[in-house]
């Protein structure tokens, strides 16, 4: 009622994030894609593209990622560096997760992050943030004790309580959403504040079953305490909201921008002008940044950047040995900080914040770490430097 809004229209339905991510972030379209293809699987594992963050760069911003899933989902964990960012705060750098009853992590620990990230940077920001209290899959029987909403089904072959569920974790993503607006809001700097769905739930859907909206419809909704006019109304593609933020926001756009500027995207010769565009910056000899370059000081090649993880420092200070154990001594470490000895990772105990132990002993002279890992015991980020 209060802010532009309308359809969002996405390139997919019940799962598929990263692509929806891919799009909103590179502002390409995954339609040119092979069937059932994740770039940030595939290209982006070996080339970097206009993004974003890549464009916002030279304009003064630094760009962070804030995600409460594991780091290495999608491979985000050196996909980021391809799309330009500074900064990745996975969940393996978060602190005091709840979780819901099918194990995902609670979105109110976004805001406390959003704002960290915000508070840890000099310059302006662009944070990226990736949500996930809200995803499926759904019980199929009850599961909340005292659910705030109820679901009731006529038919008694409906069975109401997977969206029994899903209404009550969408509306603790609603109170999360009220905080960091209200949390925006008190700040001194102005902000921007874009909100979309990425796609609609895997709740058995058919088109039949949904009032004015497609099955690859969501919403998107801008919100900003800096006085600035956004459209709203109309349905927006994923691949378009960025350039138009952009524009409207007084910021200057890159390849695609100018492309959106040019074409009408939905004619043929916008579609094979977008494929000739997306071949040429992610397959092809990439000309276009050469054709470019004279006139934008924002275009490619771009180099792939240098993603630092976390906002706290977590350090390894001191290790000592007690019989067949080693107590390793730093700071901020959490439930996916693990000891790392001559290079192997090894089981660890979280003690407390600034305690690890390993249950047993290292050999004299062993060079001794920290690291962030995910369940796989995949390093994320660098490890601490070494102590012995």
């Amino acid at each position: 009622e209060s802010c532009p809004s309308g359809h969002f229209e996405v390139p997919v339905v019940g799962a598929g994030t990263a692509n929806t991510e891919f799009e909103v972030l590179t502002g390409m379209s995954t339609e040119f894609f092979g069937t059932g293809e994740y770039p940030y699987n595939t290209v982006l594992q070996k080339t970097t593209s206009e993004s974003l963050p890549n464009l916002l760069r030279p304009q003064g911003y630094e760009s962070t990622v804030i995600h409460n899933n594991t780091g290495t989902f999608y491979k985000r964990n050196t996909v980021f560096s391809s799309l330009g960012f500074d900064r990745f705060v996975p969940a393996e750098y978060m602190y005091d997760l709840e979780y819901t009853p099918t194990n995902w992590a609670k979105d109110s620990v976004l805001t406390g992050e959003i704002l960290r990230a915000l508070d840890t940077s000099e310059g302006p920001d662009f944070i990226y943030t990736i949500t996930v209290q809200s995803h499926g899959r759904y019980p199929e029987h009850p599961v909340l004790e005292n659910p705030q909403i109820t679901v009731t089904a006529e038919d008694p072959a409906v069975n109401p309580y997977p969206l029994e569920y899903y209404a009550n974790q969408v509306h603790d993503v609603d109170c999360m959403i009220r905080d960091l607006v209200e949390a925006l809001d008190e700040r001194e700097e102005p902000a921007v504040l874009v909100l979309y769905g990425d796609h609609l739930p895997a709740l058995g859907f058919a088109q039949e079953d949904l009032d004015g909206i497609g099955l690859y419809e969501t919403e998107y909704v801008i919100w900003n305490n800096a006085g600035l006019e956004f459209e709203g109304g109309e349905a927006v593609s994923a691949d378009a909201i960025g350039s138009r933020i952009l524009r409207q926001a007084g910021l200057q756009g890159g390849i695609m921008s100018a492309f959106r500027s040019a074409y009408d995207a939905e004619t043929e010769e916008g579609k094979e002008a977008l494929q000739l565009i997306e071949y040429d910056l992610l397959y092809g000899d990439q000309y276009l940044y050469e054709l470019c370059d004279e006139k934008s000081a924002l275009t490619g090649p771009y180099e792939p950047s240098e993603l630092a993880f976390g906002t706290l420092p977590i350090l390894a200070e001191s290790a000592e040995s007690d019989g067949d154990s080693l107590i390793v001594h730093g700071q901020n470490f959490n439930e996916s900080s693990r000891v790392v000895i001559d290079g192997e990772v090894k089981d660890t105990v979280l003690v407390d914040r600034s305690t690890l132990r390993v249950e047993e002993a290292a050999e004299p002279g062993s060079e001794i770490r920290t690291a962030q890992c995910d369940d796989n015991q995949v390093i994320l980020g660098e490890p601490s430097d070494p102590v012995r």
